[in-house]
């Protein structure tokens, strides 16, 4: 009797666990390098605006190794000073169209690079594609 209230009051306060996990959802482990690439990205700067326009990825079956991959979109980035490329996107959510306007891009006298990657869906998660080539502008 001694030992089952002893057990008792050191049970108390203390979460319950469950040696079963009913909510754990499968990884899947991607190989980034197995998505496909944005091709035929270009830059032109017309006034303070750069325009980026670039090929829409098209998936083709046999060309991947995944059965649901879907495209989402894509993500652009402007590389910072020292040319590396930032964490966060220019764009908040992915881009549904195969273009995008640098409406930041005040500095004339400075020229900027970009990169593209594309956004995938694969099982219900999603995945950033490998980056595109990285396209600069001239300085007017």
């Amino acid at each position: 009797l001694f030992i089952l209230l002893v057990s008792l009051c050191v049970s108390c306060g203390r979460k319950q666990h469950t040696i079963f996990n009913f909510d754990h959802k499968e990884t899947i482990k991607i190989n980034k390098l197995d998505l496909p690439v944005v091709r035929g990205l270009k830059a032109q700067r017309q006034q303070q605006n750069v325009y980026l326009t670039w090929h829409p990825v098209i998936i083709n079956p046999q060309d991947t190794p995944f059965t649901s991959l879907n495209v989402i979109g894509y993500n652009v980035y402007r590389l910072t000073k020292r040319h590396l490329v930032p964490k966060k996107s220019l764009n908040k959510s992915p881009i549904k169209t195969p273009f995008y306007i640098d409406t930041k891009a005040k500095n004339q006298k400075s020229f900027y690079c970009y990169l593209v990657r594309g956004v995938f869906e694969l099982n219900q998660q999603q995945a950033l594609g490998p980056v595109s080539h990285v396209v600069c502008t001239v300085k007017l």
